[in-house]
């Protein structure tokens, strides 16, 4: 497979066609990289714990790639920990207001210095190491707040099957998305993890609003008819969107639920509520929640 090098591309990240065809295949990127991390660890047993600037690049688009290509990927490349979670923690350990979590805001907030050029895939990752290492450097106060969460993509699908739900959380929406193209999208996704229309398949849908503007946040919930398109949908690798793919993430009632004291569609949120309520009477606890 080959994709050009847009000028937009070299423009970000510094990247020259001829960098690109002296590449090597994802395969082989995920080959070497494989070998490198058994190398550290005791016997390759894969106890490590990968970190990355935000929850993008492992669970949705690297991901994505190797359902597409069918590459395997070891479960720890699918275990992390986000920097951003890691970068507020500490800032609330040292009492301090968190104003951004962009790389260059992170560094000049704890005074270390951005590596190379920002976007340049082998730069971010430095500045991601000193940033982390910076937040780790000093253990932290007994009554400080625990420790963020390792995001585990297997073990987190795991439990979503186990419970039988069949709640979905949407995150990437575009922040012009209207309820429509939320529904032709379902569609485009449909067809390619469930085989059935989403009229089918689909109880209902909403995006969450910001409650000034209200504009799409970004986020969103599905209900589907049974747990077992959800799983489905939530193993399909992301569709774009108005040209952002978006993740279909695990979710549950509860976190639903919790989600709609916010604004949901065009609709009052205590009807939306109320909605919600029924749909899990329905389920009669299924969720365990």
């Amino acid at each position: 497979e080959e994709t050009a090098v847009t000028d937009y591309c070299t423009q970000l990240t510094g990247i020259e066609p001829s960098v690109a065809e002296g590449g090597c295949t994802l395969q082989q990127a995920v080959d070497a990289f494989v070998r490198h991390v058994d190398g550290l660890t005791a016997q390759g047993s894969g106890q490590v714990v990968l970190c990355t600037h935000g929850s993008w690049d492992l669970p949705v688009q690297l991901r994505s790639e190797a359902l597409r290509k069918g590459i395997e990927l070891p479960d720890w490349c699918l275990r992390f920990v986000d920097l951003r979670e890691v970068y507020r923690w500490r800032m609330a350990v040292l009492g301090r207001r968190v104003s951004g979590t962009s790389l260059p805001q992170m560094c000049e907030a704890l005074g270390v210095e951005v590596v190379g050029r920002l976007h340049s895939g082998i730069d971010d990752t430095r500045t991601i190491a000193r940033i982390l290492s910076k937040c780790l450097q000093s253990p932290p106060p007994a009554e400080a707040p625990p420790y963020p969460r390792v995001h585990d993509f297997h073990a987190d699908l795991s439990s979503f099957l186990s419970r039988g739900s069949r709640v979905l959380r949407l995150e990437g929406l575009p922040f012009t998305a209207t309820q429509e193209d939320l529904l032709s999208w379902l569609g485009l996704v449909w067809a390619d993890a469930a085989g059935v229309s989403a009229e089918e398949g689909l109880v209902l849908a909403a995006r969450l609003l910001h409650p000034g503007t209200l504009r799409c946040s970004g986020a969103g919930f599905l209900v589907l008819q049974d747990a077992a398109t959800a799983a489905l949908m939530v193993r399909a690798p992301c569709r774009p969107l108005g040209g952002r793919a978006v993740r279909v993430a695990p979710s549950s009632w509860l976190e639903l639920r919790r989600t709609c004291r916010g604004l949901f569609e065009d609709q009052p949120s205590a009807q939306f509520s109320a909605r919600v309520r029924q749909l899990q009477e329905e389920d009669m606890g299924s969720d365990g929640e």
